[in-house]
């Protein structure tokens, strides 16, 4: 059975589920401004993606506009703020779609990047948006370095990238799922 409750700070003009979903009491134009009517029955709100993918919802208050993650919401809502200003609403399975209560919890970001580590959510290699190599350079580029015949400056120019970026691809300081 789905469970609802007040979104803290928001009057009673929205409540929010412990699977995940927000609902909101406000009539058709209501801004919140003034001695306005709730809605006889509420409104399952439409839910966006960030670019990372995560569910956003964004809320009204007096016209102000609040966006924020799902996750997020769903812990302050039904645990209140966490203990300390730095702490992640985390993902048990890695799944940032599933945001009810259970698959949620306050960590910190260590525990946060272990589990990004632990799901198989961090991005490795060519999945990086910056990254200028490929494993296939990589394999390349650890093959000729181990031949001795090239300096690091030789390789990162022919490769396209820097001096340190590309001695620690050589030597396996990065890359090192290649």
């Amino acid at each position: 059975m789905e469970i609802w409750r007040e979104v803290p700070n928001y009057a009673g003009w929205y409540e929010c589920s412990d699977l995940g979903r927000v609902r909101s009491w406000r009539t058709p134009g209501n801004n919140g401004l003034g001695e306005q009517p709730r809605a006889l029955y509420p409104k399952v709100m439409k839910q966006g993606r960030t670019r990372g993918d995560y569910l956003f919802i964004t809320l009204s208050d007096s016209g102000r506009l609040w966006n924020v993650r799902m996750n997020r919401l769903v812990l302050l809502t039904f645990e209140g703020e966490p203990s300390d200003s730095d702490m992640h609403a985390c993902h048990r399975d890695g799944d940032r779609q599933n945001n009810a209560l259970d698959n949620l919890y306050w960590g910190t970001v260590e525990e946060n990047e272990a589990d990004k580590v632990r799901h198989g959510t961090t991005p490795k290699g060519e999945q990086v948006k910056m990254s200028k190599l490929t494993a296939a350079d990589v394999v390349d580029i650890r093959d000729l370095w181990k031949t001795g015949g090239h300096t690091v400056l030789q390789l990162a120019e022919k490769f396209g990238v820097s001096g340190p970026t590309l001695w620690k691809a050589a030597v396996g300081k990065t890359w090192t799922h290649v």
